[in-house]
């Protein structure tokens, strides 16, 4: 009986290493907690934007901020066996929007996704974004005729 095995590539964490995951009933299991985890956490950050700035609440958010990073990183480790010092070295090689973008990257590999469907969404994400960059009244005009 054989597994799904994925080979997902690191380097846009600026690692030059392809890792074979693979897909059991348990990674999917755990990669399920960690989107649940994930979720929890973001509805969270949600609420507590909502608060009003004092100093607790920004604390909180910190905090919460930190607990999905860790939860990142911990998931990074242990699925794609990055050692501590690999870790560090990411932390210190590439910005936070490029971490987002690689975790999402590994995280959908995981899911099923190839490369070739991820390099499309990632264009077709590219192209609208753009689009309401040129256009942002046009967006603006058609939630307002949606609400009326």
């Amino acid at each position: 009986m054989a597994n799904d095995v994925e080979k997902i590539k690191l380097n846009k964490f600026g690692i030059r290493r392809t890792v074979s995951v693979k897909i059991t009933v348990g990674q999917i299991d755990r990669l399920q907690d960690f989107t649940m985890t994930m979720l929890e956490l973001e509805l969270k950050r949600d609420e507590l934007l909502e608060q009003p700035d004092d100093v607790k609440s920004n604390l909180d958010f910190l905090i919460n901020e930190k607990n999905i990073q860790k939860a990142q990183r911990e998931f990074l480790q242990n699925n794609f066996k990055i050692t501590d010092e690999e870790l560090q070295d990411i932390l210190e090689s590439i910005s936070k929007k490029q971490f987002e973008e690689a975790f999402g990257y590994v995280t959908d590999r995981m899911r099923g996704v190839t490369d070739e469907q991820y390099n499309l969404a990632v264009k077709m994400e590219e192209r609208r974004a753009k689009e309401e960059a040129e256009n942002p009244k046009e967006e603006e005009t058609e939630s307002e005729d949606l609400t009326d």
